[in-house]
């Protein structure tokens, strides 16, 4: 979502009249959704199928919801935003509903659903192949899917759409509390569980934090990584290359604090802590319009897409294929053993190529690198596992006054008190709002996601929340892997310290904002903000994937440079240290490059 300020309006022309005109469209339909009678539909354990038994189904549930109407008698009547309560059990979807862009096992989603899972599981039990949800956001239709609590499995999408939970055609999706298991797609459609269509690139809002030597100290004791003089691997060894990638980004000091942040100062104050400017990586073309997270209108975020990217390619240095899917990495068998020589990938048309190459790069990000290795059958024990998720919350506090917390610079400040482990392990940023419609399908308090008179309620107030992002440390308990289909699964296993550490957090953020004055305080879900892991890099080939140097340790020139290198999770956003450590191996790639190149 785009915000401009409205003292701007007069000298900023028409494109930023029109994302203000389109920011304020989309918090209308918010409001106005919010404003409906919105109908809660109960469907029955494990009812699926149209049957016009006296239970109500989950296909007539959607199709009620869609049409606003009781298209079927057993379902309560479809009326605004409709909520969806499932009962605690399984519905075994047996056959495909409908062809959206593929067979499909639920109604296509064309307005407004909340799913309430209440711990329920939808799966596909069928040997037909099947998505299980396709959200059509194409207009006319405006499909906004929301699942909350719920267990997807097993859908699968043989077609090149790709998506074999959900395919998301230009809606709004959102998921919390939710598990997806089991699902694959097609490979040159992309997305085993989710495929969004129109999506955007580059959403992050950019801040550039040093990892904390405690962090990075932790890396040595997890996979026995050491620096180049065999000392234990130091924070001291990525500062030369952090010094690099902040010159070339123009990393600065977020001190430019809007009326948000003021508010909320107080508060950290009266628990004894404090606020600090972040660092990040914006230039003067930062105009604070508040939407790091859908794409920066103005390319001031220095992301790596419009730094080393657009540099390569307007020196000719680089071939980039788009819409291009890597299925696998070539390996071949040499004197000194298996060895990386390119890539296999899908092109858009589902066409296969082989691309040779001396050496290759994997940076698929930490949930799909570790499947491209596995899926080019590397065995390595550790390889998928020790993934951190770096578990978060936004909290809202409602405030008398407005905050516009949507019109800032989304973290220009954090609380960095708690940080270490041992002083708590959590680092709390502010003051942030999430966009209208992200805002509002995720509040929540004590009694779970707010709907109805409450939500509108909720929501009308929206220019006065202030809010803050609890991030907390984990010990890299998840994993990535694949079943014996070859789809994804990935596990989450938070351990008694960590889901202690989620609650200190989400308390103190709670007291934070009740010492600042917050009339109500509200919060989202738990999500995951900085996936790390899967591919860790370590010295012992038992305990690590990658070498020092990010070359794998199965497969000779076949490195890894992505955050899935990281052997454990960073308390703070990982991005500048990510840049760091691809600066490192592109580094030691020039140097091997030039001896393969230097005559014998």
């Amino acid at each position: 979502m785009t915000f401009d300020r409205s003292q701007r309006f007069g000298r900023r022309g028409p494109r930023v009249w029109a994302l203000a005109l389109l920011a304020l469209a989309l918090l209308a339909v918010v409001l106005a959704t919010a404003t409906t009678h919105a109908a809660s539909i109960n469907v029955a354990a494990s009812e699926v199928a149209i049957n016009a038994n006296g239970q109500c189904s989950l296909r007539e549930a959607i199709i009620n919801a869609n049409n606003d109407a009781a298209t079927h008698a057993d379902c309560t009547a479809g009326s605004g935003a409709d909520i969806i309560n499932l009962a605690a059990s399984t519905y075994s979807v047996t056959d495909s509903y409908v062809s959206y862009s593929g067979n499909t096992g639920l109604p296509v989603i064309t307005t407004a659903i909340t799913i309430e899972g209440n711990g329920a599981t939808i799966d596909r039990n069928s040997d037909t192949a099947f998505r299980l949800f396709a959200v059509d956001g194409v207009a006319p239709e405006a499909g906004n899917l929301t699942l909350n609590d719920l267990m997807l499995t097993d859908g699968a999408m043989t077609s090149d759409v790709g998506g074999g939970a959900v395919f998301n055609d230009r809606g709004t999706l959102t998921i919390n509390d939710s598990f997806l298991s089991g699902h694959s797609g097609a490979n040159s459609g992309g997305g085993g569980a989710i495929r969004a269509e129109a999506g955007t690139t580059t959403i992050n809002t950019k801040v550039a934090l040093r990892a904390h030597e405690e962090d990075v100290a932790k890396w040595h004791l997890a996979t026995g990584l050491t620096n180049g003089a065999g000392r234990p691997f130091a924070r001291a060894d990525l500062d030369p290359y952090y010094a690099r990638v902040e010159d070339l980004l123009g990393v600065r000091e977020r001190s430019d604090w809007q009326k948000c942040i003021y508010t909320v100062r107080p508060g950290f104050r009266a628990l004894g802590a404090d606020l600090e400017p972040v660092h990040s990586y914006t230039d003067a073309e930062c105009q604070s319009y508040g939407s790091c997270l859908q794409g920066c209108p103005t390319g001031g975020g220095k992301s790596t897409m419009n730094t080393y990217i657009a540099w390569a390619l307007a020196r000719g240095l680089l071939d980039l294929r788009t819409s291009a899917q890597v299925e696998r990495v070539l390996i071949e068998d040499t004197a000194a053993g298996p060895q990386a020589v390119g890539v296999e990938y899908a092109d858009a048309a589902g066409a296969r190529h082989r691309v040779r190459a001396r050496y290759v790069v994997a940076a698929a990000g930490a949930l799909n690198t570790p499947q491209l290795l596995l899926r080019s059958g590397l065995r390595n024990g550790a390889l998928g596992r020790h993934v951190g998720l770096h578990p978060a919350r936004l909290v809202y506090g409602l405030f008398d006054e407005p905050q516009d917390a949507h019109r800032v610079y989304p973290i220009s400040a954090h609380c960095m008190k708690f940080q270490r482990d041992a002083d708590g392990g959590f680092v709390v940023e502010a003051a942030t709002v999430m966009d209208p419609i992200a805002f509002a399908t995720t509040l929540r308090d004590e009694h779970g996601p707010l709907w109805g008179a409450r939500l509108v309620e909720a929501v009308r107030a929206y220019r006065r929340y202030a809010g803050v992002l609890a991030m907390v440390n984990d010990e890299n308990n998840a994993s990535v892997q694949l079943d014996a289909g070859g789809a994804e699964r990935i596990a989450v296993d938070l351990q008694p310290s960590e889901l202690a550490r989620i609650a200190a957090a989400r308390q103190f953020s709670h007291d934070v904002l009740r010492a600042a004055g917050a009339r109500q305080v509200y919060w989202t879900g738990l999500i995951s903000t900085h996936v790390q892991g899967g591919c860790r890099m370590g010295d012992d080939p038992a305990r690590s994937v990658v070498d020092r140097r990010g070359e794998a340790h199965e497969v000779k020139r076949l490195f890894v440079g992505d955050a899935s290198l990281l052997p454990r999770t960073l308390s703070v956003n990982p991005s500048l240290t990510v840049m760091a450590l691809a600066t490192r191996l592109a580094e030691h790639l020039v140097t091997e490059m030039s001896e393969d190149l230097s005559p014998a």
